[in-house]
């Protein structure tokens, strides 16, 4: 596969994931959250979208909420994003090319995200799992293992399916060849995303989402270092620099949870990157269709809607209320 192929099906990728990812956030946070407290008579009060990364929504309620409002409110998110992927795999049936795996890559993505969300979250408290961290007790873990087993299984479905398209659009002289170049465009176009993310995160100051994402390990150990600060100063012996970072280590230690959510996330890689190496074989396994690179007109048409997707979050951010 020729260089200019490679980087105009890395570009694809990358467009694909930042456009899926855009929508998503914007359908998470203001339809599944704004709009579900809404309809349980709250106000949004505030909102922030980052740009390439996540986001989070203030909601103030005039009286008392019912028993079901926070589940609906906290989890309406993924429950938009399941809904989304189920009508974006729909779609992708009829559709071929470009087209087809943009709208597969928003199937499966959104889907596994939403699962992922929910596992990680329930087994650390953070994020819209937070609710469940708590309601679950020591049943945390048996259901975040078991949403995540879903993630991973999922996600080999997702490099089969996926797979068989990115095929169509990566020639090669050998099969072994054109998975090459397939990780190569995949790793190129997911890592960009990244690379946009993590910057953000880093330079974007927000108090209100560091919060949101803190796990309960992290608020735990908060709370025992403002309780041996305060301790301290009582007796009338405060805690110097010194002291206060062991106080801070010991807490962490305390505190430590597995590393359950970075771990499914490997996972779920390893379980895609199977299931893309296995294509289907046997009698009922459609055809594969020829393979040619991507179109000029489907590379600018996906990064025009990047561009457009990414603008959409940045006008809603600058909005809010």
């Amino acid at each position: 596969m020729r260089a200019r192929h490679l980087l105009a099906l890395a570009a694809l990728v990358g467009a694909i994931a930042l456009t899926v990812s855009r929508l998503g956030l914007v359908a998470h946070e203001l339809i599944g959250h704004g709009a579900a407290a809404e309809a349980m008579g709250s106000d949004v009060s505030a909102w922030g979208l980052f740009w390439f990364g996540g986001g989070w929504i203030r909601y103030d309620h005039p009286g008392p909420l019912s028993a079901a409002a926070p589940w609906v409110i906290t989890l309406g998110g993924i429950a938009v994003e399941l809904t989304l992927a189920a009508g974006c795999a729909l779609l992708a049936r009829r559709a071929a090319g470009a087209a087809g795996l943009a709208l597969a890559a928003a199937a499966w993505g959104l889907a596994i995200h939403g699962g992922w969300y929910l596992a990680a979250g329930a087994f650390h408290g953070f994020g819209d799992g937070a609710v469940l961290h708590r309601a679950l007790g020591e049943a945390r873990a048996p259901v975040a293992l078991a949403v995540g087993a879903a993630c991973v299984a999922a996600a080999w479905g997702a490099g089969r399916g996926l797979g068989a398209r990115l095929r169509a659009l990566a020639p090669a002289s050998t099969p072994r060849r054109q998975l090459a170049a397939i990780a190569a465009a995949v790793g190129l176009g997911l890592g960009a995303h990244a690379a946009l993310t993590a910057a953000e995160v880093a330079v974007r100051a927000d108090p209100t989402y560091r919060a949101v994402m803190r796990t309960e390990g992290e608020r735990a150990a908060a709370r025992d270092v403002a309780i041996a600060v305060a301790s301290a100063e009582r007796a009338g012996q405060p805690l110097d620099a010194a002291a206060g970072a062991r106080a801070q280590q010991a807490a962490r230690r305390r505190h430590r949870q597995l590393p359950f959510g970075p771990t499914l996330i490997g996972a779920i890689g390893l379980a895609a990157a199977v299931g893309v190496g296995r294509p289907r074989r046997g009698p009922t396994a459609p055809p594969a269709p020829p393979s040619s690179p991507p179109s000029g007109r489907a590379v600018a048409a996906a990064l025009a809607a990047a561009a457009a997707a990414v603008a959409l979050v940045a006008v809603l951010d600058a909005l809010g209320p």
